[in-house]
C-alpha cells in the first residue's frame, strides 16, 4: 500500500515515480508516486495482456505492466518468456508507444 508520508519518502531519496499496489491503469493526471500497474503473473494469458494493451490505447490511458520474473519456473509470479516475446511482438505489431516508468512519468501533467 502507500500513504502521503510513503510518497514524500520516495520522492525526498530522489526517484520520479513510485508504484502502488493498486491494479489498474493511469490517466495523465496521475500521481507518479503512486501509480497503477498490471502485474503479468502465471495465471496471466496473452489475450489479458492484449486486452490490456488495448483498453489503455482505446482510453489513451497509461499501462504499466510489470513483469517480476520471466523465466520457465511456473511459479505464482513468473512469467514465460515467450509471453514476454508474445507481448513485445503485439506492441511492436501495434505501433504502440513504450516508455521506461521515469519517462513516463515525466510525462503526466502534475
Amino acid at each position: 500500500s502507500h500513504s502521503p508520508s510513503v510518497e514524500t519518502s520516495v520522492q525526498n531519496a530522489g526517484y520520479s515515480a513510485g508504484r502502488s499496489s493498486d491494479t489498474g491503469f493511469n490517466f495523465t493526471t496521475a500521481n507518479p508516486f503512486a501509480l497503477q500497474a498490471q502485474a503479468v503473473t502465471a495465471s496471466t494469458t496473452v489475450t489479458d495482456i492484449q486486452k490490456w494493451i488495448d483498453t489503455a490505447v482505446r482510453n489513451k490511458l497509461w499501462l504499466v505492466l510489470m513483469f517480476h520474473q520471466v523465466d520457465s519456473s511456473g511459479l505464482q509470479y513468473a512469467t514465460t518468456p515467450t509471453t514476454l516475446a508474445q507481448t513485445i511482438s503485439y506492441l511492436q505489431s501495434n505501433n504502440v508507444l513504450v516508455k521506461t516508468v521515469r519517462d513516463g512519468a515525466a510525462l503526466l501533467s502534475h
